[in-house]
């Protein structure tokens, strides 16, 4: 392996670390808004139903 190589394949694991990061962080964003948007309906049907 190169010093060229190495200096290649630490930027690399870098970048995919944060991309994974990133992906991981949007992914937990996109849970809460879908857990919200399941909130809603529910706390509407439960409303109806019980008045």
């Amino acid at each position: 392996m190169t010093k060229q190589h190495k200096i290649g394949l630490v930027k690399v694991l870098e970048t995919t670390t944060v991309v994974l990061a990133f992906i991981n962080e949007s992914w937990t964003f996109v849970e809460k808004v879908l857990s919200l948007f399941n909130i809603v309906p529910n706390y509407m049907t439960f409303k109806n139903e019980y008045t």
